[in-house]
């Protein structure tokens, strides 16, 4: 689900022939509504907000808890910036206070960003697949290492387990 034009327009044609995936016009949230359950049992929900507006946070943890009481046998992957300001701090410990299981976190930060721009990307991933902890704990010190040398930092692990 996308709402800009131009990120559309490439996600469309990126996408084409895949018939795996789908490309929506529509509001994130509204999409999660609208198009959850899918016919299938297993498979992945991308969620990628803009975080311009206050209420994001709180538009994400009621997007998620609805979500999974519709499909609970997806996955969930949540992309959050790392910003001085720590905002994803507070994100986090909605997430971890919300009730959701099995929630893996993973954060690489370049640092070096001027005061209030953003330093690094997170990820939380909700239900992740068979193994996915321990590929993403091999990978990310590579990452780390090979975008920020020994000024970044990389940090992974179970923000909540079973």
């Amino acid at each position: 689900c996308e709402l800009h034009p131009e990120p559309l327009e490439s996600l469309e044609t990126l996408f084409r022939s895949d018939k795996q995936v789908g490309i929506h016009h529509l509001d994130g949230f509204t999409g999660l509504k609208a198009l959850l359950p899918p016919k299938e049992r297993r498979g992945l929900v991308l969620i990628d907000p803009p975080y311009e507006q206050e209420q994001e946070i709180a538009a994400i943890l009621a997007g998620l808890a609805e979500a999974q009481s519709r499909w609970e046998t997806g996955i969930y992957a949540v992309w959050y910036p790392i910003t001085p300001r720590a905002q994803h701090e507070r994100f986090l410990k909605q997430l971890k206070a919300s009730g959701i299981r099995r929630i893996f976190r993973a954060e690489l930060d370049i640092g070096s960003a001027a005061t209030g721009a953003m330093t690094g990307n997170g990820m939380v991933v909700i239900r992740p697949p068979w193994q996915f902890d321990s590929e993403v704990e091999q990978l990310l010190p590579w990452l780390r290492q090979t975008l920020a040398g020994e000024d970044g930092r990389a940090d992974c692990g179970w923000l909540v387990g079973e």
